[in-house]
C-alpha cells in the first residue's frame, strides 16, 4: 500500500508521523518532494514508477477530492473510489469514480 498526496513536504510527513501510519505504507508520496502534483499525469508516472510491479488493475487510487484524485486516477486509466463521507452528490460528468464510499471501513470491501 502506498500513500499519494498533495501537499508540502515537511507538514504531510509530520501528520503521518503524529498518526501512527507510516509503517503500514510502503511508500509515501507527497506532491511537494516530486516536484508535480495530482490531478497531473506526472505525478501517477512517478508514483508507477515507485510502486513496485506497478500494476494498473490492481492499484486503487482512494481520495476525497474528486478534481485531483478522481480526476488523476481517470485520466491515468486507474481505478478509484472516492470517499465522500458527507454524502454529496456527484457533479462531474466528464468522469466518475469506479466507488464511492462513505465510511473508511468499507475499504476492507473493495481490496
Amino acid at each position: 500500500m502506498s500513500i499519494i498526496t498533495n501537499g508540502l513536504k515537511e507538514v504531510q510527513e509530520r501528520r503521518f508521523e503524529l498518526a501512527g501510519i507510516n509503517d503500514f505504507f510502503d511508500q509515501i508520496i507527497i506532491s511537494d518532494a516530486i516536484g508535480v502534483k495530482k490531478p497531473e499525469r506526472a505525478f501517477f508516472e512517478h508514483t508507477s514508477k515507485l510502486v513496485p510491479n506497478f500494476n494498473k488493475e490492481e492499484f486503487l487510487v482512494i481520495g476525497d477530492t474528486p478534481g485531483s484524485d478522481i480526476l488523476g486516477a481517470y485520466d491515468f486509466g486507474l481505478p478509484s473510489c472516492w470517499f465522500n463521507p458527507n454524502k454529496k452528490e456527484w457533479l462531474e460528468s466528464d468522469y466518475a469514480p469506479n466507488h464511492t464510499i462513505s465510511k473508511l471501513t468499507e475499504i476492507l470491501e473493495l481490496v
